[in-house]
């Protein structure tokens, strides 16, 4: 530390910070303290190499600084100053052309601060897409929209997470990834019915039939004998449809909410006779 302090210190035969020397040294010193599982002198050491990178216009070695520095930060429960520097790292992995780069950090910050700042870490995750789309690396996305929809869905978001689903579609439909588009159908209309929106549901269901291929593919089938069973009010049928492969291949968080559904409601788009017969 003491080198480097010296190389950015102005004297009177240096006129000038040598940064680019620098920067590597305090680095040097960061990894030692981390070692040492000294933290505080890590995270310090880290953002001063940081800081002479980005000087000496090194941008891609400055972001990896700061991530090491972030993640000091996160080491001892110093959450703000943890995102701060980790949005500070994507930024920079940015100017280097490392979008993807710096999607992957922000998630990870999001990730670290989940349990205890949810809309922070919806705000890290959203901006994280928006990366991948903005830089056109939207096929690079698809783990950074796995963990925002189950952000989501775990949060009670649901709207957002019908949002992303849709999003998602028209990736995969550009792409021609025909399998994952019709998975994300499948996902939007179990996440309707998750919430007794019947109606939105069968709507969605009548707009994906229109899209060929999706009728004879496996989640077509899921999705009508799904609609099927809400039609015919059918639990058992429904049990026996949503512990079918199709939809233990969907994420996580949507299949949870599968194995959930119960078909005991009158659909919301239901005759009238048929509620007066219920009645």
């Amino acid at each position: 530390m003491k080198e480097a302090d010296k190389l950015t210190t102005k004297t009177l035969l240096r006129w000038k910070a040598d940064y680019d020397t620098a920067g590597p040294i305090y680095e040097r010193a960061g990894t030692a303290y981390k070692n040492a599982q000294n933290y505080l002198g890590a995270k310090n050491a880290f953002k001063k190499a940081a800081e002479c990178l980005k000087q000496a216009d090194l941008s891609f070695l400055a972001a990896k600084n700061y991530e090491s520095a972030a993640m000091m930060a996160k080491e001892m429960s110093q959450t703000d100053e943890s995102v701060s520097l980790i949005e500070e790292s994507a930024k920079h992995f940015r100017l280097t052309g490392n979008p993807d780069k710096a999607a992957e950090v922000l998630i990870k910050a999001a990730r670290w601060i989940e349990s205890s700042d949810v809309e922070k870490a919806l705000s890290l995750a959203k901006t994280s897409l928006e990366v991948y789309e903005i830089d056109d690396k939207e096929q690079f996305s698809g783990n950074a929209y796995k963990y925002a929809t189950g952000l989501c869905i775990r949060n009670k978001r649901i709207d957002d997470a019908l949002q992303m689903y849709n999003k998602q579609a028209a990736i995969h439909s550009k792409l021609n990834h025909d399998s994952d588009v019709f998975k994300a159908y499948l996902s939007i209309m179990i996440i309707h019915l998750s919430r007794d929106d019947y109606a939105a549901a069968e709507k969605a269901f009548q707009d994906f039939v229109g899209t060929h291929g999706f009728t004879n593919s496996q989640e077509g089938r899921g999705a009508m004998e799904l609609m099927d069973a809400y039609e015919k009010r059918d639990n058992e049928g429904l049990k026996k449809c949503v512990n079918k492969q199709i939809f233990t291949f969907l994420d996580n968080d949507v299949a949870k909410l599968a194995k959930k559904l119960t078909a005991s409601g009158a659909p919301s788009s239901s005759s009238k006779e048929d509620d007066q017969g219920l009645a």
